[in-house]
C-alpha cells in the first residue's frame, strides 16, 4: 500500500468515511436502544489511518494502558475479509454494563458472565452494523465470525490481536461515542483491513477523489 495515497486519503476522503461510518451508527444505535429500551445515540467524531506496526501507540493516545481494556474482537469474511476489534476502557465498560443490567451508575465493580455476555451483545450490534455499512460503501459482501471478549491491558489487548493479523499493514481507528441520556462512553472501532480489502476502500474513496 502506497503510504502516500494513505495520507491524501486521509487528508481529503476521511468525511466520506466518516458518512458511512455515521450510517452504520445510526442503525446500531436504533438495535441498541431498543435493545435495552433507552435512546442510546451513537456517532464517530474522529477517524485515523494508522500503519499497524503504530497501532499500539495511536491506541495509547485514546486509552491510558495502565488501565484495563475491554475489547470484541470479530473477522471479517467473505469478499471483505479483515478483522475489527471494537474496545472500551475498563470505566466505560462498567458504565456501559450499569445501563445494559438496569442498574444504578457506579454499581458494577468488575464484568461478571451476565455482563460480558451483554457487553459482547452490544459490540456485536455495533460492529455488524458498521460492517454492513462499509460493505455497502464498498459493494462487497461481509460475514462475521462471532464475537470474542477480550480483556487485558490495552497494550495486552492489541498484541494478541496482532498475532492474528500478521499480514494487515494499515488499521482504520474509529472515535466512538455513545450517550444515553447525560452519560458518555468512549470506545473505538478498530478496522484492520487484509490488503485486498484495504484496496478496495482505497479504490472507491479515490473514485470520490477523482469525481
Amino acid at each position: 500500500m502506497d503510504k502516500d495515497i494513505v495520507k491524501k486519503l486521509n487528508d481529503l476522503e476521511i468525511d466520506i468515511l466518516k458518512e458511512t461510518s455515521n450510517i452504520g451508527s445510526s442503525h446500531a444505535a436504533t438495535a441498541v436502544s431498543q435493545m435495552i429500551n433507552k435512546r442510546i445515540n451513537i456517532s464517530v467524531p474522529e477517524i485515523r489511518f494508522a500503519p499497524i506496526d503504530d497501532f499500539k501507540l495511536h491506541l495509547a493516545g485514546f486509552i491510558d494502558d495502565s488501565i484495563e481494556a475491554t475489547g470484541v474482537y470479530l473477522e471479517l469474511t467473505d469478499e471483505f475479509s479483515g478483522s475489527i476489534l471494537y474496545i472500551f476502557s475498563q470505566p466505560s465498560a462498567l458504565a456501559l454494563s450499569d445501563i445494559l443490567m438496569g442498574r444504578e451508575a457506579g454499581s458494577s465493580k468488575k464484568l461478571g458472565d451476565m455482563e460480558k455476555s451483554a457487553i459482547m451483545e452490544v459490540g456485536n450490534i455495533i460492529v455488524s452494523a458498521y460492517a454492513n455499512a462499509l460493505g455497502d460503501f464498498v459493494e462487497s459482501k461481509v460475514l462475521l465470525t462471532p464475537p470474542e471478549l477480550k480483556e487485558d491491558l490495552p497494550g495486552s489487548v492489541v498484541g494478541q490481536i496482532r498475532e492474528k493479523v500478521k499480514d494487515i499493514s494499515t488499521a482504520l481507528i474509529f472515535n466512538t461515542k455513545m450517550e444515553e441520556a447525560d452519560k458518555l462512553f468512549h470506545s473505538y472501532f478498530v478496522l484492520l483491513p487484509h490488503p485486498q480489502s484495504m484496496e478496495k476502500i482505497i479504490n472507491k474513496l479515490l473514485t470520490y477523489i477523482n469525481e
